[in-house]
């Protein structure tokens, strides 16, 4: 069956053979909306299922724990900016650093193409604090609208005086320079009043791009989580379609390049300043993952309720980062791949399930209301007597605390007196309960213990300094780490912390005819690629292990 979406698109010319049809896809029916202003917020508009969106505005809504809208890492708007930024013809700037302390306008403070500009000057010395900012329009023919969008402040960033266009502004010389995407009419014209600052902007960007390594993206496009839920697949075949319209569209214009006098020459000057993969879209890395088929064999031995019902229920208790991240009913993380990867080599679609709590999820595990939970779980010989492991990581235990470490945290003996963050039901709370009586029997200052039932809980707690330390695996507290905006540090790493080897894995109920299916399954997935491809993505190339095994863990010590 083939699945009809309504696109928003400004026209970029690359999009012409998609339009026209010469790029399909038997799943993927695309309907071309033509807009000349992006749409606000795709997730809250009733027409289109997708739409070009601003890169920016984006990252924002994610920033804000607005989900109503995915996006897909095909900037369909994408340059450099330092040509952007104009000025007259008879102003004396000619280069960037001359902007210090003068009068700037922009065409909207948060907008994607502004966001890069102003980054563009910063790295020439002239940031926000340095210069006197107006947001307005550019043109009579434009909008009054809000263009500051919550970002202004009196005496440094305000709105263009008496909402004048920007181009009068600076014809008038109440604007110094002015920032835009889009040239004004009659701005290519011999008698044009205005240029760029920049005469040679194509020397500075091309050593912007050997300085960072890329060409900014300003629009990428938003699907509405609605659509991409019921179509899990179309995300990936729209990139796809959008990739090859792309390389059809450039392929035509390099054959039919007499469109301007000197065409063919930019063409040439790009092929020669720029690598030729500088603008592939983010999924690349995906792509490399290898084909999955589903092993019959391995089907054949899954329990005959699970071959009827077509799918697995995963019971998770919440978000373990970067293997589980859960918000709301959705999972992502390296769990959340390499479930969706077993799923295809057993046939199955594999589901999750969030719970509160270890004690919860083995819990629902044992009382057959989940089938298992791929986790990981910490594997321990205690645990081992209700349950089997199907082990496919080995894991270190630390602490993450505050920058600079300030209670000197470092081991179990340094953390007598102190406020330790556990995950309740854990193995680290098992640890950390023995030695807070340690610490006691030695005369030293007890160990308030915190037991939290997730992740985030605990490292808000020490993040708001509720708690010194939290003491768990090594994979989620580099994550939340690496988060921290530099408020976090970990301690305790390359020491054994109360643990021998440690193993973690799925979990199913003890003699589960599952446990050697998952086991063999994820063999599968480390023969072939799969699992060290997505492991590393999610940085947990340390984490691995050779080959999985039923009952791996070792033993906590008495």
């Amino acid at each position: 069956m083939t699945v009809t979406i309504r696109l928003a698109l400004r026209d970029w010319d690359y999009m012409t053979p998609l339009v026209l049809g010469e790029v399909s896809s038997p799943r993927l029916d695309v309907q071309i909306e033509r807009v000349g202003t992006l749409i606000s917020h795709i997730g809250k508009d009733d027409a289109p299922d997708a739409a070009e969106m601003s890169f920016s505005r984006y990252a924002q809504l994610r920033a804000d724990g607005d989900e109503t809208v995915i996006g897909i890492p095909n900037f369909i708007m994408r340059g450099f900016r330092h040509r952007c930024i104009i000025t007259t013809k008879e102003s004396p700037i000619t280069q960037l650093r001359q902007l210090a302390g003068k009068r700037i306008g922009v065409t909207g403070w948060r907008d994607s193409g502004n966001t890069w500009t102003r980054a563009a000057l910063r790295r020439e010395g002239v940031g926000v604090e340095d210069a006197m900012w107006f947001a307005g329009r550019l043109t009579e023919a434009h909008p009054i609208t809000d263009r500051l969008d919550g970002f202004g402040r009196p005496g440094r960033i305000e709105a263009a005086p008496g909402e004048r266009p920007m181009v009068e502004l600076l014809k008038d010389g109440g604007l110094d320079a002015v920032f835009t995407p889009f040239m004004p009419e009659g701005f290519f014209d011999k008698d044009s009043p205005f240029r760029q600052v920049l005469a040679d902007f194509r020397h500075a960007e091309r050593r912007y791009f050997e300085d960072v390594g890329y060409v900014p993206g300003m629009h990428l496009i938003g699907v509405k989580s609605t659509v991409a839920a019921q179509h899990p697949w179309l995300l990936e075949e729209l990139s796809s379609l959008i990739d090859e319209s792309k390389r059809v569209w450039t392929t035509k214009r390099r054959k039919y390049a007499d469109t301007t006098p000197w065409m063919l020459d930019e063409l040439l000057k790009v092929s020669a300043d720029l690598p030729p993969d500088w603008d592939e879209s983010g999924m690349a890395d995906d792509a490399d993952l290898p084909k999955l088929n589903v092993n019959e064999e391995l089907r054949a031995k899954l329990p005959e309720e699970i071959k009827t019902a077509g799918k697995i229920i995963s019971v998770n208790n919440g978000s373990f980062p970067p293997y589980e991240i859960v918000t709301g009913t959705k999972m992502e993380g390296a769990s959340a791949d390499l479930t969706d990867a077993l799923g295809q080599v057993l046939g199955v679609t594999i589901e999750h399930a969030t719970v509160g709590g270890l004690p919860a999820l083995l819990a629902g595990v044992n009382s057959g209301r989940y089938q298992f939970a791929f986790g990981p779980v910490g594997d321990f010989k205690s645990r081992e007597e209700a349950n089997d492991f199907v082990d496919w990581v080995q894991e270190f235990v630390v602490f993450a605390v505050h920058k600079g470490n300030p209670n000197g945290i470092t081991s179990l003996d340094t953390a007598c007196g102190q406020r330790i963050a556990v995950m309740a039901g854990g193995s680290a709370e098992k640890v950390i309960k023995v030695q807070a009586e340690k610490c006691k029997s030695d005369g030293k200052d007890a160990i308030e213990v915190q037991s939290f039932t997730d992740q985030p809980s605990s490292i808000l707690a020490v993040r708001s300094k509720r708690s010194d330390a939290f003491f768990s695996s090594q994979a989620p507290l580099t994550y939340f780490v690496s988060q921290s905006n530099g408020q976090l540090e970990l301690t305790g790493v390359g020491q054994k912390n109360g643990f021998e080897d440690l193993y973690q894995g799925a979990v199913v109920p003890k003699g589960s005819p599952l446990g050697p299916v998952l086991r063999d399954g994820m063999k599968i997935l480390m023969e072939n690629g799969t699992y060290a491809a997505i492991m590393k993505k999610w940085g947990l190339e340390n984490n691995m292990i050779k080959e999985p095994g039923i009952n791996l863990g070792g033993m906590l010590p008495k």
